[in-house]
């Protein structure tokens, strides 16, 4: 949805329920066009645009202007982001592109959880998966009570969507690590519980 200007965001919030739902560090090579005008080679945004008159919905895809813009209309926080990428600091601290991050990792997690979520964006991130599917639902039930063991079902759920990339999970990320510098991600939790099920597991390969 064309959103450049701010009078033509002015026009979207009274037309549309805007609902930030992500925010996204691409991986290096990754370009997204952003609704504003440009190309966002750093870190995106995406919102959710459902029309208050026919329900019908869009997706709004842009960078940091935008969203504070968009967010400051609607009266809502910026989402979180999710770097996959090593975070980088000066002196010591961190730099503003990554204080909503370190929000994010403050937040008291379960582990298991976190792991999940994890495997969650990775995947929403590497695939650029839209809005309203499967994933996007799992992310919004993880962010959730984040203290709680997260239900078996949605650890199914992504075990289930990983063995449709015929990869594993280990797979897709060292194959990401080639021209990535990413973060150490363990998924050591999670295999223990679709293995009391009997359930073959994709994130991780077999020793």
């Amino acid at each position: 949805m064309d959103c450049r200007g701010h009078e033509k965001r002015l026009r979207i919030v009274q037309e549309y329920k805007i609902i930030p739902i992500a925010h996204i560090k691409l991986l290096n090579g990754k370009i997204i066009s952003s609704d504003a005008g440009g190309d966002i080679t750093d870190s995106y945004f995406m919102f959710n645009c459902i029309s208050k008159t026919t329900n019908e919905r869009e997706i709004i895809y842009c960078g940091k202007p935008t969203a504070i813009d968009f967010c400051n209309l609607t009266n809502q926080k910026l989402p979180d982001l999710f770097n996959p990428l090593k975070c980088t600091s000066v002196s010591g601290k961190l730099n503003k592109n990554n204080i909503r991050e370190a929000e994010m990792i403050d937040k008291k997690w379960n582990p298991m959880r976190k792991q999940l979520y994890n495997a969650t964006m990775l995947l929403i991130a590497i695939y650029d998966a839209k809005p309203d599917t499967p994933l996007f639902v799992i992310k919004a039930e993880l962010e959730t009570y984040v203290d709680r063991e997260p239900f078996l079902a949605r650890i199914k759920a992504i075990n289930t969507i990983i063995s449709k990339t015929n990869k594993t999970m280990r797979d897709i990320i060292d194959e990401l690590g080639k021209n990535n510098d990413l973060k150490s991600f363990s998924f050591d939790l999670l295999i223990p519980k679709l293995n009391e099920k009997n359930i073959e597991q994709y994130f991780e390969k077999d020793n």
